[in-house]
């Protein structure tokens, strides 16, 4: 087994918090436009909640794909 470098090491470390990052922001953004959601259409929620679960699916792929 090959010991792993440092400053790979490092890129995991940095990539896993770019992960909580996106996902703290895409949180944040759903929130708010939860709150705007309650003065919106029906289908404009919807369409907003199908684009954050898009967005922290992705960001899990991404994470997956990483390990």
């Amino acid at each position: 087994m090959k010991k792993t470098s440092w400053w790979v090491k490092v890129g995991r470390l940095l990539g896993c918090w770019r992960i909580v990052v996106s996902l703290l922001f895409g949180v944040a953004i759903c929130y708010m436009l939860w709150q705007m959601g309650t003065e919106m259409p029906t289908w404009k929620r919807i369409a907003f909640a199908g684009c954050e679960a898009s967005i922290v699916s992705g960001s899990l792929g991404w994470l997956l794909h990483q390990w």
